[in-house]
């Protein structure tokens, strides 16, 4: 290596941070797909070319089992003579054992002294493989010391919730922006907006039953049994009884949680789209997002609405699920999406997109700062943010329960 490109790599940390956020070795880490033992030749130097690196780590169910390279894999296809049986002959066949590999704690400083005067070299993709012996990414040699400017990190799937105090992301393990107290006092102000929807739908029925006589009382009865007899009026009831999700939505519209959770879906479009987390580009992505929980909701809404409306009819019983699961199947993402534009979220407010903006840029420098790894399974369930919603649901379902009025005047 001659003196002026000793000089250039020894410039290596001033060249690392020029982009808005701090080299780490989370950030250089690359994700791409990996080669399985079954995977042909043809698409591991497929992706060898995409990575621009001479070996990739082959993975099984995500643990790492071996090394395989551009130049085992080329030197059989030329000496089978560029076939067909060469470009789809197995990778496994070419496993070698992985030379080095990254363990997620490693500091960038090691890895560059270690790989300073070997640039000249063929170039293999680094595994980054925990204890456990799964592997997590792999570096490419070059990043460590001529990275691309990370001004738009790429993180994992991004989940969030709104809250009444701004705006929760999670990347799987790590927490950012609004606090756990915040996700319970989303839990009980959504635990309020039921119980008030179920107290206008009542109270509204109530009306209905008075203004419409020549209805059956029990149609507009919340609590009262379908009846097999009139099967019509039952299907009737079904749908009648349907309408307590109105004062829910029209609610939730006007709440300060729809313009919170505007501000959670704009962030995490910019964040996956790596745009950059400014009020005037977060502002022109999506209020509507496909992992949003409100599809979910709407999904099991709409299946258990038409399994109940086709059990009302003696011939669509038997049928009754197949139908429900036919239903939803064909619109629960566009009634989600209708739902989430219309009811869940209204266009967030500049206070409520800065919130959103924070809590990003603070998931962002986090995910940037900690270790490579897996998250545990419990670890994903607490940041998913449900469990804490669920213990403010339950406070508010305590309070209405034990508190003799509030419980009259709710139910």
């Amino acid at each position: 290596m001659s003196d002026s490109d000793a000089r250039l790599l020894a410039q290596d940390t001033s060249v690392a941070t020029q982009g808005s956020w701090p080299l780490t070795l989370r950030g250089l880490l690359r994700q791409g797909p990996l080669p399985a033992p079954e995977d042909s030749v043809e698409r591991a130097l497929h992706l060898m070319r995409n990575y621009g690196v001479e070996a990739l780590p082959v993975t099984l169910d995500g643990h790492l089992m071996g090394m395989v390279s551009r130049e085992s894999l080329l030197r059989y296809a030329r000496e089978r003579g560029l076939d067909d049986e060469a470009r789809w002959a197995s990778v496994s066949d070419f496993l070698q054992p992985a030379e080095e590999t990254v363990a997620p704690e490693t500091p960038l400083e090691t890895l560059r002294e270690r790989w300073r005067n070997r640039l000249d070299r063929s170039l293999p993709a680094l595994p980054v493989v925990d204890k456990e012996g799964y592997c997590l990414g792999y570096l490419h040699p070059l990043d460590l010391f001529f990275p691309e400017p990370m001004l738009r990190p790429q993180l994992p799937p991004i989940g969030g919730m709104a809250t009444p105090f701004g705006v929760y992301l999670t990347d799987g393990r790590i927490q950012a922006g609004a606090s756990n107290i915040a996700l319970i006092a989303t839990g009980a102000f959504m635990g309020l907006l039921i119980f008030g929807s179920l107290w206008l739908s009542g109270w509204g029925l109530e009306r209905l039953a008075v203004w419409i006589p020549f209805v059956p009382h029990w149609v507009f009865d919340m609590n009262a049994a379908l009846q097999d007899a009139h099967p019509w009026w039952s299907a009737c009831a079904v749908c009648v009884r349907s309408v307590v999700i109105l004062p829910y939505l029209l609610l939730m519209r006007f709440s300060v949680l729809a313009g919170y959770h505007a501000a959670e879906h704009q962030t995490v479009h910019a964040i996956e789209r790596r745009e950059p987390l400014v009020v005037p580009v977060v502002r022109r992505m999506p209020r509507v997002h496909p992992r949003c929980g409100t599809n979910l909701v709407a999904a099991m809404g709409i299946f258990a609405f038409v399994a109940e409306l086709a059990s009302c009819f003696p011939w669509l019983q038997e049928g009754a699920i197949v139908i429900a699961g036919l239903v939803t199947l064909f619109t629960w993402r566009r009634v989600g999406a209708f739902l989430q534009f219309w009811f869940t979220t209204r266009p967030a407010s500049e206070h409520q997109l800065e919130k959103g903006i924070q809590a990003g840029n603070e998931l962002i420098e986090r995910y940037l700062q900690s270790y490579p790894t897996r998250p545990h399974i419990l670890r994903k369930i607490w940041c998913m943010g449900l469990l804490q919603a669920l213990i403010g649901m339950g406070i508010i379902a305590f309070i209405v329960s034990y508190i003799p009025f509030l419980s009259a005047f709710l139910r």
